[in-house]
């Protein structure tokens, strides 16, 4: 997990703590905070790794941005990707300039534009 998905969780628990009325995501969100293991971003990162932000352009010239996060992140923010996802394991390992075929459906080839440490 991000540092920064590891306290928009801690966030996340403190709401529904005080909701009171949600219990099963209360404890579903505890068990995930008591066995998380933190991975540090890396400053800089050459290629996509865990925690990074890639940024990609497709043939048609449109972008999309997603960063590489644990399974327990990918509801925080529209543009995250689980790393276990079919896209996220096409991404893991990237470099810019590489092209790609993303698992979308898309005949369409994109390239990596740029790759750096999330946020």
């Amino acid at each position: 997990m991000t540092p920064d998905g590891a306290e928009r969780l801690r966030a996340r628990l403190l709401e529904l703590k005080s909701a009171q009325s949600l219990h099963d995501d209360i404890d579903h969100l505890e068990r995930v905070l008591g066995a998380m293991t933190i991975v540090p971003s890396q400053p800089s990162p050459e290629a996509v790794v865990f925690g990074a932000r890639v940024t990609l352009m497709n043939s048609a010239g449109d972008s999309a941005s997603y960063r590489i996060v644990g399974v327990d992140e990918t509801s925080l923010d529209p543009t995250y990707v689980s790393w276990v996802s079919a896209k996220g394991r096409i991404l893991l390992g990237a470099m810019p300039g590489q092209r790609l075929r993303l698992d979308d459906g898309s005949t369409l080839w994109w390239t990596v534009v740029k790759v750096e440490e999330g946020r």
